[in-house]
């Protein structure tokens, strides 16, 4: 429960409360989270049970990034006297061999990896997608059944793919060589059409259009009616 509450309406001053709940910390019978003093056994097993709800989310789904918080607060927010209880817990894991990642909570050690089932579907991928980096299949051809989407999925998630659009998906490897095609032209022309760059590129209008686009968006390029420049930094016009 919340200590500055802790006895309120007894006859005991707020020094004496506090001492009392120190003594039983350094005795291993309560602890402390944040605001929230608690008794110990109770809070262990709160604990455990969070960390074995990860822990088979790790086991069932190995290529998520983690048990997604907001299914860890529903399993256990019953049982909490307080709703900063769940920040506490979770504050407590961290401390502790997890990490919060994005919106979900895992193992530090966890590594996103495909299951059994998908791994075939992945090595195919991951084929497909270096065997000619800057002209891969389309994302139709790469992805044409539930098992091969689901691998795609992981590959984008994980940043091993570059999403560009509904149609175009490149390994994270061709994308960054793409990257730096396009910097070092630009950077010794100053300016260039989109068709030259994709002659430079070697690729074809398919995926040089979305990559050109995303590089404008991502703030390396900028675009100017048919032409497209470097994106000078703040650094550059300082002095």
């Amino acid at each position: 429960m919340d200590r500055v509450g802790l006895l309120l309406k007894s006859r005991f001053s707020a020094a004496e409360i506090s001492e009392a709940v120190m003594r039983l910390v350094a005795d291993q019978k309560a602890v402390l989270c944040g605001r929230l003093v608690a008794e110990a056994a109770w809070w262990q097993t709160l604990r455990q049970n969070a960390i074995e709800a990860i822990d088979a989310r790790h086991r069932s789904h190995p290529e998520q990034p983690g048990l997604p918080l907001n299914e860890l607060r529903a399993m256990i927010q019953a049982r909490l006297p307080a709703a900063e209880g769940f920040d506490a817990l979770t504050a407590d894991l961290v401390r502790s061999g997890f990490s919060q990642s994005g919106a979900a909570i895992r193992r530090t050690s966890h590594c996103p990896a495909l299951p059994p089932q998908l791994q075939t579907a992945g090595a195919k991928l991951r084929a497909l997608l270096s065997a000619k980096p800057l002209e891969p299949p389309s994302r139709k051809e790469l992805a044409p059944d539930s098992l091969s989407q689901q691998a795609l999925r992981f590959l984008l998630q994980t940043g091993e793919a570059i999403d560009l659009g509904e149609e175009v998906v490149l390994s994270t490897g061709g994308f960054a060589r793409a990257t730096e095609v396009v910097k070092e032209f630009l950077g010794k022309h100053g300016r260039a059409t989109a068709s030259e760059l994709r002659q430079v590129l070697g690729t074809s209008r398919r995926v040089a259009i979305p990559l050109l686009e995303r590089l404008d968006k991502d703030g390396l390029t900028r675009r100017e009616g048919d032409t497209r420049s470097l994106r000078k930094s703040p650094m550059t016009n300082a002095h």
